[in-house]
């Protein structure tokens, strides 16, 4: 897994990569992967000069799809994605857009950080479409679907400070489509994510786009 399990850091950022598919088909590389997860993210959060936490990999933590849920990942990685308060996951597979925040739990306490958690994003930049389950993410606890898009491409353009992450999301047209800023505290504590416009304007679906026939 040399050449597709990774981290770098950059500007105060740390950006781990997975490889959800080896780890889907081979429970002894989703064990590796998991172990290494999670001592390249304490070593992360020991490290001063390290501001941000960035995990990306294929197959979605939470599906937007039906019938696709990645349970074996989800109980494997979302544990220490919450456990080491990772400020933003990049997803793909479900060919569609999809974002929401976990809800957190500080250490020590019971009650549920008020600042959030970890912001879970899913998105497509190819041609080909599926549609959002009706339930979204109903299913999956402690997470709503705050966004969604559906026969839509899309590109993401991140930009990354000493205290806040710029997260903006365009069609393919260059049109806005999703925007959210991650604010971080100045205790250091989990980043706080503030919706931008056009966060609250009507979702794109299949009933008010151009048809798509899937092939």
């Amino acid at each position: 897994m040399e050449e597709t399990v990774y981290h770098l850091d950059y500007q105060g950022m740390r950006v781990v990569g997975l490889n959800s598919e080896a780890a889907k088909m081979d429970e002894e590389v989703l064990r590796t992967q998991t172990e290494w997860l999670r001592s390249t993210l304490r070593e992360a959060e020991q490290d001063p000069g390290i501001r941000w936490t960035v995990v990306t990999f294929h197959h979605p933590m939470f599906s937007s799809g039906e019938g696709r849920s990645n349970a074996d990942l989800r109980a494997a990685w979302r544990p220490i994605l919450d456990e080491y308060n990772v400020d933003l996951v990049l997803q793909g597979h479900d060919h569609t857009y999809a974002r929401g925040q976990t809800k957190n739990l500080k250490q020590g306490v019971s009650a549920r950080s008020p600042e959030g958690g970890t912001v879970y994003v899913n998105s497509v930049s190819g041609a080909k479409m599926y549609e959002i389950k009706p339930d979204r993410w109903e299913d999956f606890d402690g997470v709503e679907m705050e966004r969604g898009g559906e026969n839509t491409q899309l590109y993401q353009v991140v930009r990354v400070g000493a205290d806040t992450i710029q997260f903006r999301a365009y069609t393919a047209t260059g049109a806005p489509y999703d925007a959210f800023d991650l604010v971080r505290p100045g205790d250091g504590g989990p980043s706080r994510m503030i919706e931008r416009p056009p966060a609250h304007r009507p979702e794109r679906t299949h009933e008010n786009t151009l048809d798509y026939t899937r092939p």
